[in-house]
C-alpha cells in the first residue's frame, strides 16, 4: 500500500491528508504483514507465490479523503547458506481531489530462523518505490530497509517487532521507523491483532486488524489505523491474498 501527497496539498499543511510520517511508513511497507503495517519475519518457500490486493481509504478531519488500490505478486526464490529470500513487485494508485498518482515498487525479504523451545525468526525486508504523480513523470520516491523479528510469546499469541530506515529522495529526508504488533489466533481460521507504529519526528499510529483464512490458499483481511496527536489521520483497508 502507498499514500502520496499531492503537490497542491503541500502549500497548505492543514489540508495534507497524510503527513510525512505516513508517507515514509506506508510507502516503505508495501503490503507488509496484512492487515497490519508491521512486517512478519516469515519468508515464502521456493516456488511458492502470493498475490495480494488491497483497497484502502485515508481520511483526516478537515481534509479531502484519498482512495488507494494496490496489487502485488511475490514468490520465494530459494535459499543460500540457510538464508531464504522472497521477491515481490507491485503497482498501485492513489486518487484524491480528482487527481490520480500511480506507484510501482520492488521489494524483498531475506530471513533465517533459530529452532528450540522458544523459536525466534529474523529477517531483513527491503525495497524501493517509484511514484508517477498526476500530470508528472515517474521517479524514485522512497527506499527502505527493515529489520524484522517474530516470536511466539504465549499460547496462540505471536509478537512482531520492526526497526527500519527509509529515505524520501524528492524531499531529501530520511527517518527511522518502528513497528510492534501482537497477533492472537482465535481459531485455526481467524487471527486478530493490534499494533503501534511510527517514525521519528511524528506522532505514532495505533491499529487493529482481522485475518480470515478462508482456505489453505485464500485469505481475506481488514484493518484500521488511527494516528495519535492532533493530526488524527485515519487509514481503513480491505485486502485479499491468494497463495499458489
Amino acid at each position: 500500500m502507498f499514500i502520496s501527497l499531492k503537490k497542491s496539498a503541500v502549500k497548505n499543511t492543514t489540508k495534507n491528508l497524510i503527513a510525512a510520517a505516513c508517507v515514509t511508513l506506508i510507502c516503505s511497507s508495501a503490503h507488509a504483514g496484512r492487515p497490519f503495517f508491521t512486517e512478519d519475519a516469515g519468508v515464502l518457500e521456493k516456488a511458492t507465490c502470493e498475490w495480494e490486493s488491497v483497497a484502502a481509504r485515508a481520511s483526516a478531519d478537515g481534509a479531502s479523503s484519498s482512495t488507494q488500490l494496490t496489487t502485488q505478486v511475490g514468490c520465494g526464490v530459494g535459499s543460500v547458506a540457510g538464508i531464504a529470500t522472497q521477491l515481490a513487485a507491485g503497482v498501485g494508485q492513489s486518487r484524491s481531489d480528482g487527481l490520480t498518482d500511480k506507484a510501482y515498487w520492488l521489494s524483498g525479504k531475506s530471513g533465517w530462523s533459530a529452532s528450540g523451545d522458544a523459536p525466534l525468526m529474523l529477517s531483513v525486508a527491503y525495497g524501493a518505490n517509484w511514484l508517477r504523480p498526476a500530470g508528472g513523470t515517474s521517479g524514485l520516491e522512497t527506499v527502505f530497509i527493515n529489520l524484522v523479528a517474530t516470536k511466539p510469546l504465549f499460547d496462540k499469541v505471536t509478537g512482531h517487532l520492526n526497526l527500519g530506515w527509509t529515505a524520501n529522495r524528492p524531499a531529501k529526508e530520511s527517518a527511522t521507523t518502528w513497528n510492534a504488533a501482537l497477533e492472537y489466533a482465535v481459531t485455526d481460521a481467524v487471527d486478530v491483532g493490534a499494533e503501534v507504529f511510527g517514525a521519528e519526528r511524528s506522532d505514532a499510529f495505533m491499529g487493529t486488524g482481522v485475518r480470515w483464512n478462508v482456505s489453505k490458499t485464500l485469505s481475506l483481511n481488514v484493518g484500521y489505523a488511527l494516528q495519535s496527536g492532533g493530526s488524527r489521520n485515519r487509514l481503513a483497508s480491505l485486502g485479499i491474498k491468494l497463495t499458489f
